[in-house]
C-alpha cells in the first residue's frame, strides 16, 4: 500500500568512503564503505510516467534518495521539469545525478563526445532544478570503462556510480518483470551497510514497493541516505 506510513527512520551511521583519485581518472563505485548502516536508494529517471507520484511519496515520508536524470528529458519534458523543481526544493533529502544527455550508450563515443554529453545534461538539469548534478554520474545501461570515467571526471563527475543491488523494477510485468513483493524481497535480502540500490522512478510496481522497502530497511537497522551523504559530498 503506497499510502502506508513507514516506521520512523533511524539515524544513519556512515563510515568514510573512498574519494576520486587525484590523477583525475575518476572513481568507479558499486557501493559505499562497509561497516555502517547506510543504504542509498538510487532512481533512474528515464521516463516521466508515475515518477511524480514516487517523488511525492519520498518527500512526504522524508526518505533520502538520489535521482539520476537524462538531460534531454530535463530540458524538454514539462513533467520532468516540474519533478526536478520539486527535487530542487528538498536538497536535504535528494542528491541529483547525471545520466548523460540522450541516454545512448557511451562506449563508441570519443572522450570529447562523452564530456559534451554530461555537460549538456548538467546544463539542463541545473536550469530545471537549481541544483548541480555533479559529482555523480551513472552511465546509460551501465556501460563504462576507464576512458569514459576519465572523460566525465574531467568535467566534474568524479564518481561513476553503478550498484550492488539490482531490483529489475524497470521490466514490465507483461515481460516477466517483478511484482512489488519481488522488488521488496530483492532489496531486503541483498542490502547491507554501504549498498547502492538500483530503482526506476517509472517502474510499474516501484511506488507500490516503496513502503515495504523503507519499513524493511528500518526494521533491519538500515538507514536510507543520499549519495552525497554516503560519500561525504
Amino acid at each position: 500500500d503506497a499510502s502506508a506510513t513507514p516506521v520512523p527512520p533511524i539515524a544513519p551511521s556512515i563510515p568514510p568512503a573512498a574519494s576520486p583519485p587525484v590523477d583525475g581518472s575518476g572513481l568507479l563505485v558499486t557501493r559505499g564503505a562497509s561497516g555502517g548502516n547506510d543504504v542509498a536508494l538510487t532512481f533512474n529517471l528515464d521516463t516521466a510516467g508515475v515518477a511524480s507520484d514516487v517523488v511525492s511519496w519520498l518527500i512526504q515520508h522524508q526518505v533520502h534518495a538520489t535521482v539520476f536524470v537524462n538531460g534531454q528529458l530535463a530540458g524538454s519534458d514539462p513533467a520532468t521539469g516540474q519533478l526536478l523543481q520539486a527535487l530542487g526544493m528538498h536538497p536535504d533529502l535528494f542528491t541529483i545525478g547525471n545520466e548523460s544527455n540522450d541516454g545512448a550508450a557511451l562506449g563508441s563515443m570519443s572522450a570529447g563526445q562523452v564530456s559534451a554529453e554530461v555537460t549538456s545534461a548538467e546544463t539542463a538539469i541545473q536550469a530545471a532544478s537549481g541544483l548541480s548534478s555533479k559529482p555523480f554520474f551513472r552511465p546509460p545501461f551501465g556501460t563504462q570503462n576507464p576512458a569514459i570515467r576519465a572523460a566525465v571526471a574531467s568535467v566534474g563527475f568524479g564518481y561513476t556510480v553503478l550498484w550492488d543491488v539490482d531490483t529489475n523494477d524497470a521490466k514490465p510485468s507483461a515481460q516477466g518483470g517483478p511484482t512489488a513483493q519481488d522488488i521488496i524481497s530483492r532489496v531486503l535480502s541483498r542490502s547491507s551497510g554501504g549498498s547502492i540500490v538500483l530503482l526506476h522512478l517509472g517502474g510499474e510496481h516501484t511506488l507500490e514497493a516503496l513502503p515495504g522497502i523503507v519499513d524493511g530497511l528500518n526494521q533491519a537497522g538500515l538507514a536510507t541516505v543520499s549519495l552525497a551523504e554516503m560519500f561525504g559530498r
